[in-house]
């Protein structure tokens, strides 16, 4: 039994092209037994990989005790006569965001100094095959696309590495059984406050026992497989943008006649492109508000997770610096993710948030998107408040006209009009929708005209 872990190890390896003989790696270890056991696979190929090896530990700090995770580590590192640094993350300002995602990104951080200060190629990362099913199933109920659907991969920026992802929790512990490998059990991974608990302990059972005893198997090679076609259409996606972009000092162009030409999955694959494009370049405010148009693009096609990855990026730029003109169009953005992607709490959240900063900082067209997000909020959520949806979308409607924001005006006369239809105001209903897909003509917004038509046709049936 103690020979499949290793193997599989040494595979994924050579497979994936992860190490290179004579290579030095930081070792991420948790104290856990998926870390324990993999800095012991290391340990094995050490001599025939003549591997430099040292080991990392970052304390989080969120649970009491978590200090003698990091004792055990030193002191496991010590008896393998293996170098180790550890460090305890101080956490800066108040709540902004997710605490468990600021702390993800604080480890990250850590590790990345840690291999830049020993000049160290890689960094191992226990990732393992059930952590890697139940992202793909995280990202599948966020409504992911094709890149949360490829879940972790082997290797990533060239530098992150995961050999073990390939093998099971039970392997995992049946092989630190098998060695006597001495590990420690993190009691927040029980905690069922944190969503990745509950689908752990609560729904992964469930579907393997009902539905598929395989489950974890079947999604990692669902991911493998998804992995290669995305890589095949960022690739395509790559020649496209260098067929149709210019790069002329400030500006990043896209021909609009070609990207419109583009299959969507393209087409999107193209601007996430410039996005990055414009950071490289330091286009901060070209990038902030593409990123921002990007955003919204994912979320409308269903790519609620990307768009709120691409926003949140967004939102630390802005925050980091003393331009902070666009923080309450990307609030209002991720409101508009959060909600397609159904979670509305969330939704409801950062658009408070979004009017919130658009009345501090004054800026009426920012105040009048935010109240309009407000509205579909209400009136998306169960049961629909078509009274304070109305409220909203009253107010955000007379703003955008005072402003002369036509498009905004177009989609509170649209969302007007369907909450007027619940509420039994038919008439004036009708002329929303008159109103609104005159408007959508005249600006030849096709996609929601369309949405007009559709509108009125349902409530002619």
């Amino acid at each position: 039994m103690r020979d499949r872990v290793f193997p599989a190890v040494r595979r994924a390896i050579v497979t994936h092209r992860l190490l290179e003989p004579g290579e030095g790696v930081v070792v991420a270890v948790s104290g856990g037994a998926d870390s324990v056991v993999l800095l012991h696979c290391l340990l094995r190929l050490r001599a025939d990989w003549s591997l430099t090896l040292h080991v990392a530990h970052f304390d989080h700090g969120l649970r009491e005790g978590s200090h003698r995770d990091a004792r055990f580590v030193e002191e496991l590192a010590t008896s393998w006569d293996v170098p180790v640094t550890t460090d305890a993350w101080t956490r800066e300002g108040g709540p902004k965001r997710s605490l468990q995602a600021e702390a993800r990104r604080a480890r990250y951080r850590f590790l990345g100094e840690v291999a830049a200060g020993l000049g160290a190629a890689k960094i191992a990362l226990a990732h393992h095959r059930d952590d890697q099913a139940e992202t793909v199933l995280l990202h599948l109920l966020r409504g992911s696309g094709l890149r949360g659907l490829r879940g972790m991969l082997p290797l990533r920026d060239g530098r992150l590495i995961r050999p073990l992802l390939q093998v099971g929790r039970e392997e995992i512990e049946r092989y630190a059984k098998a060695y006597r490998l001495s590990f420690v059990e993190d009691p927040s991974n029980r905690d069922l406050r944190y969503l990745r608990n509950r689908l752990r302990w609560n729904l992964m059972p469930v579907l393997r026992r009902e539905y598929n005893p395989s489950l974890p198997r079947t999604l990692a090679r669902m991911a493998a497989v998804v992995a290669e076609e995305e890589a095949y259409l960022a690739e395509r996606a790559r020649e496209a943008f260098e067929a149709l972009a210019k790069v002329e000092g400030t500006r990043v162009c896209l021909d609009l006649a070609s990207l419109r030409a583009l299959a969507p999955a393209l087409r999107r694959r193209v601007i996430e492109r410039a996005v990055r494009l414009c950071e490289t370049k330091g286009l901060l405010a070209l990038l902030w508000m593409t990123s921002i148009t990007h955003g919204w693009i994912l979320a409308w096609s269903g790519r609620c997770a990307e768009a709120l990855q691409v926003l949140d990026r967004g939102i630390t730029f802005q925050e980091g610096t003393e331009r902070k003109f666009f923080v309450p169009l990307t609030y209002a953005a991720a409101a508009e993710a959060f909600l397609l992607g159904g979670r509305p709490e969330e939704a409801r959240r950062a658009a408070d948030r979004a009017l919130e900063l658009a009345l501090e900082t004054g800026e009426r067209p920012r105040e009048a998107l935010a109240l309009h997000v407000l509205g579909e909020i209400a009136a998306a959520q169960r049961p629909p408040d078509d009274r304070a949806a109305a409220a909203f979308l009253e107010r955000a409607g007379a703003l955008a006209a005072e402003l002369d924001m036509r498009p905004l005006l177009a989609l509170c006369r649209l969302n007007l009009a369907r909450v007027r239809r619940r509420t039994g105001g038919r008439e004036q209903a009708e002329e929303d929708l008159r109103v609104a897909r005159a408007m959508f003509a005249e600006m030849d917004m096709r996609f929601w005209l369309e949405q007009t038509e559709a509108e009125r046709a349902g409530g002619a049936a």
